[in-house]
């Protein structure tokens, strides 16, 4: 057997391993001196360890992390009205977008009202629009981070 790592030294002094596991790594410390001092030091550094008084974290750092978790919960969570709603909005203003620019060489008379339309306009206030919706978007986004 080569030597035991410090893992598996671990969790035999906690008593974590299979019982035919224990009982090689038990025959392996009879024989390896390296590894039966490796040993005796984690033994010795348990012993330490577990006589030191545990102090518990102060109310404000708990207090931070779970402020912190909740922050990471909120940016994680899909703003579904915001997500869908720009990007229908977004997809629908680029298509109609598109959709004048190929009629967007000329103005035109309705027949429904007297005015001329300018299909240019229409579109630039469409993409405009879209752009704006996606600023409230980050603007919602920055307000999650700041809280």
């Amino acid at each position: 057997m080569k030597h035991i790592t410090e893992e598996i030294l671990y969790k035999y002094l906690l008593g974590e391993l299979a019982p035919e596991i224990s009982s090689e790594v038990s025959e392996h410390l009879e024989h390896c001196s390296s590894c039966r001092d490796a040993y005796t030091q984690e033994q010795a550094m348990d012993s330490e360890l577990r006589q030191l008084e545990q102090e518990l974290p102060s109310y404000s750092f708990s207090r931070n992390v779970m402020d912190q978790i909740e922050t990471d919960r909120l940016l994680n969570d899909k703003p579904i009205f915001w997500i869908r709603f720009t990007k229908l909005a977004l997809i629908a203003a680029i298509l109609i977008v598109t959709l004048l620019a190929l009629f967007a060489s000329t103005t035109f008379e309705s027949k429904v009202i007297s005015v001329p339309i300018d299909l240019k306009q229409i579109a630039y206030t469409l993409l405009v629009t879209g752009i704006v919706l996606w600023l409230f978007f980050a603007m919602d986004r920055l307000l999650v981070l700041s809280k």
